[in-house]
């Protein structure tokens, strides 16, 4: 196996770029203007993994790519008192040719395999259940990962393999790179055994300027308490309430406020959260400025059990079923000539001819 690969998150490296070339892509545009818009983002998805190649240089010895083909956690039955959709708050842009969009990736992963780089979907499965299986594979191979994405919640997958020593840490240019905790040194664990530094980690952090340590079970957690605007997770404890305006305020367990009660119930692993569950919701409910939550506790653990599916990238939570499914991709797996891509990156610029849409449920 190779020593380090750089997971790339598609749909988030698609979208980036979009957002700057969005009008390109207007429907009101002529065919042929459309498919120069989307032969342009090709080339620009195909700069971007150039440069980020070039970027890590030595550092890293493979790329792989993985992509949404849409979302199992849809097809979950929701708790009596749930009636929004999973993502269902994103609002498709009904003025962009977007199958001119999908074509884009769909030719870049072509592209990727024509050139012995993975680049893997399957229907139903989110990139992220892609980035915790190959993350979680190949640490056990002895491979090292690096995220890059923007998708704070794939923070969660940050580790140390104990078996192999193998790591996964997530990089964007901007926020850096986040570690486990587990893995930062201090001056006397350093002084007092030296061989726990890993000099691969040293390099890279010197390399990025920003390494930030973190309890990657704070990421699971934090969401199912607290909620997520971005992907429509609720909150477990809502409280609903009207101003002199008339207008309805949701109040909800504030960061703050979860920081407290876990700390006061000495909560550190996604175990801990398991099984002080009931306590964890019995001191959500004394929050003084939310007792009138209508919920009981069964509402409450139904919804904890359904956050945890939602949010939660593990064995446990993720239907065997579609485990079976990535894993019948492992085979796929395979490292590319980094050094010819350097000096070759229009080799995954290449344009087709226009395909038909490549992702017909994808929640955007």
């Amino acid at each position: 196996m190779n020593n380090c690969t750089l997971i790339i998150d598609g749909n988030w490296l698609l979208m980036s770029r979009l957002g700057v070339k969005m009008g390109d892509f207007s429907k009101s545009l002529a065919p042929e203007y459309l498919e120069q818009a989307k032969n342009d983002m090709i080339d620009f998805i195909a700069q971007s993994i150039n440069k980020i190649i070039s970027y890590w240089g030595p550092h890293i010895d493979n790329i792989m790519m993985v992509q949404d083909g849409g979302s199992w956690r849809r097809t979950l039955p929701k708790p009596s008192v749930i009636h929004e959709e999973y993502k269902g708050n994103r609002v498709v842009n009904e003025e962009v040719a977007w199958n001119y969009v999908w074509d884009a990736l769909k030719t870049i992963c072509q592209n990727f395999k024509a050139n012995n780089i993975t680049c893997v979907t399957e229907k139903l499965i989110e990139g992220d259940d892609w980035c915790w299986y190959w993350s979680k594979y190949l640490n056990h191979v002895g491979t090292n990962c690096i995220i890059w994405t923007t998708d704070a919640d794939l923070k969660q997958l940050i580790q140390k393999d104990p078996a192999t020593n193998a790591w996964t840490i997530w990089f964007n240019d901007k926020s850096g790179i986040f570690l486990p905790e587990s893995m930062q040194n201090t001056d006397m664990d350093i002084l007092m055994n030296f061989d726990t530094v890993d000099p691969f980690i040293e390099e890279i952090c010197k390399r990025v300027g920003k390494c930030t340590y973190i309890n990657p079970d704070d990421i699971i957690m934090s969401k199912v308490v607290c909620g997520d605007h971005g992907d429509n997770i609720k909150a477990l404890i809502r409280v609903e309430h009207q101003t002199k305006t008339g207008k309805t305020i949701t109040n909800t367990v504030s960061q703050k406020e979860w920081n407290k009660i876990k700390e006061e119930l000495h909560i550190k692993t996604i175990d801990d959260f398991k099984k002080n569950k009931v306590l964890i919701l019995n001191a959500l409910r004394s929050i003084p400025r939310l007792h009138d939550c209508p919920y009981n506790m069964d509402n409450l653990i139904e919804m904890f059990d359904y956050n945890m599916s939602l949010v939660r990238l593990s064995k446990e939570q993720i239907p065997r079923k579609y485990q079976l499914a990535m894993n019948g991709h492992k085979d796929e797996y395979t490292v590319a000539d980094l050094d010819y891509l350097r000096n070759n990156y229009k080799v995954l610029a290449s344009h087709t001819e226009p395909v038909e849409q490549l992702f017909m449920d994808l929640p955007f």
